[in-house]
This record gives structure tokens, sequence and C-alpha cells, in this order.
């Protein structure tokens, strides 16, 4: 398997992938998933099964996960189950579009020269295909193994909630353990156990 991550390498790939990229970054985009408008609850759906859908494309293994709020997504790609665990969380849904600021359709993607426009371009749809991309790459070069958007089985996700109470009941539901933990803000550490 080859195992190129020069930079010469990525940018070529980069290159030759932006059109699927932009295609993706626009369906996605085009999915109002407004997770705090309940009228929106469907569009949570669909997005959740792109995410998946989009997943499996790639190669990677997906499960949508129903919540009794929103479903939640768990893709991961396996080289090897002995290999390291790398997580990477994003969430696919987005404020609602609301006042004077939008220039054009929020839930249109837009392209203007190298600029993108529309909901969710920018957070966390934007950088969630990104990581998905970079992922695929790394697992074309040799990369041992990841998971995106999720956790379990060796990963894990950062929740905060106001109301812990109803995010303990979600994870519960969904047969999640929560873990205790500290923030360290003396940066990354690598930790080998």
């Amino acid at each position: 398997m080859p195992s190129d991550f020069s930079k010469d390498s990525v940018a070529r790939y980069a290159d030759a992938s932006r059109e699927k990229f932009e295609k993706t970054l626009k369906e996605i985009v085009e999915i109002p998933t407004v997770s705090v408008e309940p009228e929106h609850k469907a569009d949570m759906a669909r997005g959740a099964k792109y995410a998946a859908d989009l997943l499996e494309s790639m190669g990677a293994r997906a499960r949508v996960y129903p919540t009794a709020g929103h479903p939640f997504v768990h893709g991961r790609f396996v080289a090897d189950p002995s290999f390291p665990t790398v997580t990477i969380y994003n969430h696919l849904d987005v404020q609602p579009a609301d006042g004077p600021d939008w220039k054009t359709e929020p839930f249109r993607f837009t392209r203007d020269g190298e600029t993108y426009f529309g909901r969710g371009t920018t957070d966390d749809k934007g950088p969630a295909i990104s990581a998905l991309f970079g992922a695929k790459y790394a697992m074309d070069n040799g990369a041992r193994g990841g998971k995106l958007i999720g956790a379990g089985g060796g990963g894990f996700l950062l929740f905060y909630a106001e109301d812990k109470t109803r995010l303990r009941r979600a994870m519960t539901e969904a047969g999640l353990r929560e873990v205790r933990f500290r923030f360290d803000f003396e940066g990354t550490k690598v930790v080998v156990q």
C-alpha cells in the first residue's frame, strides 16, 4: 500500500478531490439541520442518514443511532483492530439562519471564487467533510485506523451540556457511559498506555 504523505501528494489529492468535496458540501449544506427548531427534526434524521451513507461510500463502517432527541452517527475506518484509535468529532447541526447578515440564501450552497457560502460551510459541515476526506486519504495511504464523528470501543466523545440530566438520559438510552474527566491546559500530550 502506498504511504505518501508529502505536501505535494496531499495537494494533488486535494485538487483531484475538489469537485467531489464541493458536491458533498453542497448536498449537506442544503439539508437544513437546525437542531434547536422542532420543525427540522426530519431534516436532522435526513442529515444523519446522509452522513452515514457518505461515510460508507468512502469505505468506513457507519451506523445511525437514534436517541430521544436527534440521532448521532458513528463511523469507523478499520485497517486492523489492534491498531491505535484516532477519534475525530464533528457536528452537522447548525443554528437558525436569521437576520440581515445573510447575503445569500442560507441553505443554498454558493461558491464565489474561492469562498463558500451556506449554513454550515465553516461550522461545522465543511470541517467535518474535510476531516473525512483527510481520513480517506490517510487510510488509502497506509494509516492504521481512525474513528469519525463518534466514539466507542476505545474512543471518547466530550460533551458540554448545561442540562446534564437530559444528556445522561440520552446517553443511557443509547448504551453509552459517562466518564469523568478534567481539562489539561498545558497543551496536547501523547499518552501511551
